[in-house]
């Protein structure tokens, strides 16, 4: 216990102003995660919640912000899917996405994918991912109204704090005690991958009229939503998101140590 309250006094609140503010994100919590919900979400949002508002109160009393961040941030992850799926069943009955959704626009906007559906929206007018406009949980204009906010008040403090996804590489990327692949900062070509992923991922969606990331790369649908298998195409991406989601959020971050897929 003495480790775990362990203070900072440079960063460290008063008890007082630790527990008032706690009570005011707590308010917050269950505005957003519980009084609108019901059955498993409600559950699973009650849970969630509670572990956002302890570790909150831990950062503010002890100040060790460092040290909380990255539990925060990696509990974040872990909790976000429980609460995701159970919400997708109740919503859906199911976890996987079928055509007819996908017709109707019915799956859940992803920020990842902004980058991917901006050119095709500015140059076609045309919005290449099947989610609804608004009048959604996960609608494009509200994710878009998150995206924009929160990139102008923390910039890339996103991708520490508030990225439901980044907990799970950055998890395993310190579980190991050494590095066991190691990788040249300086290398050119390392630094220089990540965009040209970006830029053939926009241009190849941009041709195809459809978001190739989602529908071939991203490791996330396995804990999420992922296609219906229906045929051999879908047997095949379905296949390619079990390896990418080993590859990319398990084993690299392990063997190298650094956060691979948010990289």
């Amino acid at each position: 216990m003495n480790t775990l309250l362990k203070r900072n006094p440079k960063t460290q609140s008063s008890l007082a102003a630790s527990l008032i503010l706690t009570g005011l994100m707590c308010f917050n919590l269950y505005f957003f995660m519980i009084a609108t919900k019901s059955g498993l979400t409600k559950i699973t949002g009650a849970v969630s919640a509670a572990g956002y508002a302890v570790l909150f109160f831990l950062i503010l009393y002890t100040g060790q912000i460092s040290k909380y961040r990255r539990i925060f941030f990696i509990i974040i992850a872990l909790m976000f899917f429980p609460s995701f799926i159970s919400g997708y069943i109740e919503y859906r009955g199911h976890m996987d996405c079928t055509v007819v959704e996908t017709i109707n626009n019915e799956n859940p906007f992803c920020h990842i994918v902004i980058p991917i559906t901006l050119i095709p929206m500015v140059l076609k007018q045309i919005f290449i991912f099947p989610a609804k406009l608004s009048g959604h949980f996960a609608s494009i204009y509200a994710m878009f109204v998150i995206w924009i906010l929160t990139s102008l008040t923390i910039g890339r403090g996103w991708c520490s704090w508030v990225c439901f996804y980044g907990g799970w590489d950055d998890g395993f990327s310190r579980a190991a005690k050494k590095t066991r692949l190691k990788l040249n900062p300086d290398n050119k070509f390392l630094r220089m991958f990540p965009f040209a992923m970006l830029a053939f991922v926009v241009l190849g969606s941009l041709v195809t009229m459809a978001s190739l990331y989602c529908d071939w790369l991203c490791p996330f649908k396995l804990i999420t939503e992922y296609e219906r298998i229906t045929d051999f195409r879908s047997l095949i991406a379905f296949i390619t998101t079990i390896i990418t989601f080993f590859a990319l959020l398990i084993v690299l971050p392990f063997i190298t140590r650094r956060r691979f897929q948010c990289g």
